[in-house]
């Protein structure tokens, strides 16, 4: 396990190396981040906590030295046990034409998720950062929200309750490592 390991970060540091003097053509990201979010009131059980670590994945195409288009998936681990997964497209910019810059990413897409039955975690997904890449190493600040339907009523009667809507907004850092051509 421990030669594969070292294989594979070996075969990750030269394709790296190798697509550094690209301007276009393939070019992924490998992400974690952690989002800070509450949703006051949103059961009768009370509060539920939306701070959650993400971790994806986005491959796609690099069109010139600042434009980027790719799509891809973020698993959502939040504190409490449940988890959720988005499906997206992505809209990258880099400010500058140099290894080291400052960029803004958007993304939209789909969420799906896996909650308890009063809370159904499944809608558009939007998120927007914007940060700096050194290297091939990339760190950033944004927002990510995700509409949430969840029952909500007065008493803890099933028949009491009425669907409500919200998204569930979110600080994120993020950082990722950057596969690809630049």
């Amino acid at each position: 396990m421990k030669k594969i390991s070292i294989i594979l970060v070996l075969m990750l540091i030269s394709f790296a190396s190798f697509s550094q003097q690209l301007t276009h053509g393939y070019r992924g990201f490998i992400e974690a981040g952690i989002c800070k979010g509450n949703l006051p009131d949103a059961t009768v059980w009370g509060p539920q906590n939306a701070n959650r670590l993400n971790i994806g994945t986005v491959h796609g195409y690099q069109f010139n030295p600042r434009f980027y288009l790719g799509g891809g998936f973020v698993n959502h681990i939040y504190t409490e046990g449940h988890y959720s997964v988005s499906l997206f497209a992505n809209i990258r910019v880099d400010i500058l034409d140099k290894a080291k810059t400052p960029f803004v990413d958007f993304r939209g897409g789909h969420c799906y998720g896996d909650f308890e039955e009063s809370l159904d975690f499944e809608g558009g997904y939007l998120a927007f950062s914007a940060g700096y890449r050194l290297n091939h190493c990339n760190i950033s600040l944004g927002w990510e929200g995700s509409p949430m339907e969840y029952a909500k009523g007065k008493s803890n009667n099933i028949n009491d309750w009425n669907a409500c809507h919200l998204v569930a907004n979110s600080f994120l850092v993020k950082f990722g490592f950057d596969l690809g051509s630049r």
